[in-house]
């Protein structure tokens, strides 16, 4: 694992999830030592990776993408895209999910923090046929 930029608990505390320098994310069984899952997120150059958060009920993750203004929303064992959150103006600095999985908040460098209800994104998405 080359240049931890991030890393993150999962919530039994067993998994370690780490964001490299590259953008890959890889986790951790941590009573093993053995890797459990390694994939690449969006295209990120070397020192744009970083941002990423594993949802509380370890069912998600999100990540910034290259733009630096967008975010993925990933299957954390595949790394399979489930749907992205479109690029808005600024940065991004933080992502944080709610305590129930159902909001993500992304602050970004302006000072402005948006709150993504994703319940409503899956509704939407469902209703055009794009269930993730």
């Amino acid at each position: 694992m080359f240049g931890v930029q991030s890393q993150s608990f999962s919530s039994d505390g067993h998994r370690l999830s780490m964001m490299n320098y590259f953008g890959e994310i890889v986790s951790l069984d941590l009573a093993t030592e053995k890797i459990i899952s390694s994939f690449p997120t969006d295209e990120l150059k070397p020192s744009q990776a970083g941002n990423f958060c594993v949802s509380p009920d370890d069912s998600k993750i999100a990540c910034g993408t290259s733009s630096l203004q967008g975010v993925e929303i990933r299957d954390p064992k595949t790394g399979r895209l489930l749907y992205s959150l479109p690029d808005e103006a600024g940065t991004i600095y933080w992502l944080a999910w709610s305590p129930d999985n159902h909001r993500l908040a992304v602050a970004r460098d302006d000072g402005s923090i948006g709150i993504w209800n994703l319940d409503t994104v899956d509704q939407i998405l469902a209703k055009l046929g794009l269930n993730p």
